[in-house]
């Protein structure tokens, strides 16, 4: 019994399929065309293959005569193997592993184009932490462009700057002192302080730095004051400030400088700004700042357990009666922690003859408590 299939047919010379309607035989194919004519296509004149996007079209061509037949309905191969034939039953087995290595290659490619979008994903989402990762990779002069950027934005938001020619001059000293033994020369620090009560200190990407009169007022002594330097350009040399930037860009920022943007880099200036409230830097940079502060001030010949002792006295301050990064270092679980490791590290550390920084500190303090 003949078994009927809708079909297109083709002809050798050329033109648009013809429509038609087969019946499957003992013998071949019994195609009838829609305008009445009718052809067959014996199994031993047959060639038959796959074709499709999906290999899902089966292609019977007529050796002798050229045209093709092109049946895609479910069960037109089956049909065509149901008779025995033993070519047919040979072409039928090429066709079958034809499109089980096309479905294969195809699974295949959808895993791909999965994991590639997968991979993209995880790519967007991660970029900040790539971005932080390679940021030291970055020539230096980003550090200091968007530090000065950073510090253009800040300055309405410092107050006003101190004039006094004594601070300054401590300051400048201080710095010049610590500054040939920093473990990057590269950097310009530079320095001035701020009419506030806070404090506080700190340093943005590239060496600007910041001193509000109240940290001034508050120490103890000048090596204090050097130890808090100390531990600010170690942010610095250490990029701490880029890497921080970096990983707390938006994903967009972060990925438009991946891939080379540099105009992008000035984007994080904002994010640049946190580290002027003194909280905003890892336990784990904090700890690099620490030691390298310390080690910072030992090669300067200066004391380096002074920044415990700026701690230890900070912890003689009630918090409430501190602002900015006092009232953090003060209240902070890991703050005996620190001091711990400050003294730790400052009695293993290799140190130049003491030279005590010469400075009318009482002179400093004066104008620091006007």
């Amino acid at each position: 019994m003949a078994e009927g299939f809708a079909a297109s047919v083709t002809f050798p010379e050329g033109g648009l399929p013809v429509w038609a309607d087969l019946d499957v035989g003992p013998e071949g194919l019994r195609i009838r065309l829609r305008d009445g004519r009718e052809a067959h296509l014996r199994y031993d004149d047959m060639d038959v293959d796959a074709a499709g996007l999906d290999a899902e079209v089966v292609v019977c061509r007529s050796r002798s005569e050229g045209y093709a037949v092109q049946c895609s309905v479910p069960g037109f191969a089956q049909a065509l193997g149901s008779h025995g034939h033993p070519s047919i039953a040979e072409h039928l087995g090429a066709v079958d592993q034809k499109v089980r290595e096309h479905r294969r290659r195809r699974r295949a490619g959808v895993g791909v184009a999965a994991l590639l979008v997968l991979g993209c994903g995880i790519l967007f989402w991660y970029t900040p932490d790539i971005l932080a990762a390679t940021a030291t990779s970055l020539p230096l002069s980003v550090d200091e462009q968007i530090g000065d950027s950073t510090m253009d934005d800040l300055e309405e938001q410092l107050g006003p700057r101190m004039d006094d020619p004594t601070i300054q001059a401590f300051l400048d000293r201080t710095i010049a002192r610590l500054e040939p033994h920093a473990s990057e020369r590269a950097f310009r620090f530079r320095i001035h302080a701020v009419d506030s009560d806070e404090v506080n200190a700190f340093a943005l990407p590239g060496g600007q730095m910041v001193v509000m009169r109240g940290l001034l007022a508050e120490a103890g002594d000048p090596e204090e004051v050097a130890g808090v330097l100390a531990h600010e350009m170690a942010h610095v040399t250490e990029r701490h400030g880029i890497r921080s930037a970096a990983h707390g860009a938006g994903r967009w920022l972060a990925l438009t400088i991946l891939i080379g943007d540099d105009s992008a880099l000035l984007g994080l200036a904002g994010e640049a700004a946190s580290y002027a409230n003194g909280s905003a830097y890892s336990r784990e940079s904090e700890s690099e700042a620490d030691a390298e502060g310390v080690r910072l001030m030992a090669a300067s010949g200066l004391d380096p357990r002074a920044l415990a002792r700026f701690f230890e006295r900070l912890k003689q301050r009630s918090g409430s009666e501190l602002t900015g990064m006092a009232n953090w270092l003060s209240s902070h679980p890991e703050h005996d922690e620190r001091i711990a490791h400050v003294n730790e590290v400052a009695a293993r550390v290799p140190a130049a003859p003491r030279q005590p920084l010469q400075v009318d500190w009482a002179a400093v303090q004066a104008a620091a408590r006007r």
